[in-house]
């Protein structure tokens, strides 16, 4: 069953399309949702045929326009009726079946996990596709990258996709958007100018030998190249809204430009770090220029690093935003160079204490241990050392979806660096159960515990101090610290010089949250994780690697 927070409904927008629509209702049907068809004016007889289909289908009802408006004006009315209704989400399907709707349920997972993203099917046709359509998206898809300035519009005039209702209605409150068959490609448009962020599903298209077409090449074409003017020029003095929605980390998909980075790792491999860094400022002034959102994040993150410096008497040190760009792109050297030499004891890395390499040590016929990691320091590059010196055998709960270059680049260096990578968008009793089995064979296993879960903190986080301010920190890697019933250290890998140093501190022998005291047991555990995190980021704050709003309470 869905959760109440995602509320989904179908929404069909139709004109003279009455013959096919028993049979898109039928195929729907599986999916046990409300549907609402709104009849655009239909003139051929369509109406009568759609009246009469909530006797067959109970959980279909009718809006019927007695003018026909265009596609656009169908959704519009849609939209509102459906947004009085109280649901969240809109599936829209054209009403001519042309679309396999056997992918609906990967339309509403990936709507539930994120419900402030746009669905889109990313067509996949086969030879009944007209010429003149195959063409026409391909100009269509040209305009579209040069008014967004992005490739992140895949397809445009897509009619198979899952809308959130609330985005939608602002949208259609504050802007013109046409009304005709110009309404799919303009609305995602303007939707990306807004901020949203779009995810795609392949989707099988069939065009029928008897399907019917509304499209009027004159006046149509004429619509569309007037709509594609009026986008472009408006795209000369309109910047994409970074903030228009919660800035989640997950949806901060990795910043173009690796092509740079290849070469600097040549450069780095051919004439070494001191090379390596004189190259590297240009290349992070680029990103530092162009990445507002990281660069506000890495400004605001410094000031309250300062304040606390200040408050603590410690030493002056000289934060700005550029510094922390640059140690960003040292840190990425070091996490791809780990895995690519053979890092020595002593030359290359070393243990903060005595303590912190007594904890980084392995004994045969014990029980494994969780790790908790952190974006503070480069903790990828112990992973490496780990499983390249065979001190323990680590496994990696891994979020890769918004970093797919880096994890390339690591397995070009290295082709082992993905083993023991178990990638997770969120952890069920399957993960649990297979930890489980590594931890009783003496195997290890890291997970980050400083961001909220990829699919929403509702319930799933603890705001604690940080930094002198609330921020919300993930529940989970706790409660799976006690489903494991293991040993428990938090682990800091920080480059200082030329080296790079590890600190490990213990955490807990075992992690114990009683039901009767979950919510005092979670905060408690969240603030003592919290605590040696703010410390590790006021000593070392330019090797902090959260870019986004720590602190956005949303």
């Amino acid at each position: 069953m869905l959760a109440s927070s995602f509320k989904p409904c179908v929404l069909i927008p139709c004109f003279n399309h009455g013959k096919f629509l028993s049979g898109t209702l039928e195929s729907l049907e599986y999916l046990n949702l409300p549907c609402l068809v709104v009849d655009d004016g239909s003139t051929d007889g369509s109406a009568q045929l759609i009246s009469k289909l909530p006797e067959r289908f109970s959980w279909v009802q009718i809006l019927l326009r007695s003018k026909n408006g265009g596609k656009g004006k169908a959704i519009k009315d849609g939209v509102d009726e459906l947004t009085k209704q109280g649901f969240t989400h809109v599936l829209q399907v054209d009403a001519d079946g042309q679309h396999d709707s056997s992918v609906a349920p990967l339309f509403l997972k990936l709507g539930k996990e994120n419900p402030n993203d746009l669905i889109s099917g990313l067509p996949v046709y086969d030879e009944s596709v007209p010429k003149s359509r195959k063409y026409g998206r391909k100009i269509t898809q040209f305009w579209v990258a040069l008014e967004t300035r992005s490739l992140s519009i895949k397809d445009s005039m897509c009619g198979f996709r899952l809308y959130n209702l609330r985005t939608l209605k602002q949208l259609f409150n504050s802007e013109t958007v046409g009304l005709g068959m110009d309404f799919d490609i303009e609305v995602l448009v303007r939707l990306y100018w807004r901020g949203v962020n779009f995810r795609y599903i392949p989707i099988k298209v069939t065009y029928s030998s008897g399907g019917v077409s509304h499209f009027e090449p004159l006046r149509d074409n004429w619509k569309i190249s007037k709509m594609h003017t009026r986008l472009f020029l408006e795209s000369l003095v309109r910047t994409r809204k970074q903030d228009a929605l919660p800035s989640h980390w997950a949806r901060i998909q990795e910043r173009k430009g690796f092509l740079g980075f290849r070469f600097l790792l040549w450069v780095y491999k051919n004439t070494g770090r001191k090379v390596f860094h004189a190259f590297l400022a240009p290349v992070a002034s680029v990103f530092w220029l162009t990445g507002s959102e990281q660069r506000k994040a890495s400004q605001n993150f410094l000031k309250k690093v300062k304040e606390q410096r200040d408050s603590r008497d410690l030493p002056t040190v000289s934060l700005s935003s550029f510094r922390h760009f640059l140690s960003f792109g040292d840190a990425i050297l070091d996490r791809l160079s780990a895995w690519a030499e053979t890092w020595e004891m002593g030359r290359d890395f070393e243990f903060a204490d005595e303590q912190s390499e007594k904890l980084m040590k392995s004994e045969k016929g014990q029980k494994g241990k969780l790790l908790l990691v952190s974006h503070l320091g480069m903790v990828e590059a112990g992973r490496a050392i780990a499983q390249k010196e065979k001190r323990a055998v680590v496994n990696a709960l891994v979020f890769l979806d918004n970093s797919p270059r880096v994890t390339t680049l690591m397995e070009q260096m290295n082709e082992n660096s993905s083993d023991r990578l178990i990638p997770v968008t969120e952890i069920d009793m399957a993960t649990v159960m297979l930890l489980e089995e590594k931890i009783s064979r003496g195997e290890w296993v890291a997970i980050a515990a400083d961001r909220v879960p990829v699919s929403g903190d509702k319930g799933r986080t603890v705001r604690v101090n940080f930094l002198g301010e609330k921020a919300s920190f993930p529940i989970g890697p706790f409660v799976l610290a006690s489903l494991l019933g293991c040993e428990v250290e938090v682990v800091f890998a920080i480059r200082r010089g030329p080296k790079m140093i590890f600190e490990v501190k213990h955490f807990a022998d075992r992690v114990s949250i009683p039901r009767s005291q979950r919510k005092q047991a979670l905060e408690k555990y969240v603030s003592q994780y919290a605590a040696m995190l703010e410390d590790e980021a006021i000593r070392y704050p330019l090797s902090w690697f959260n870019f986004y709003d720590f602190w956005r309470q949303d």
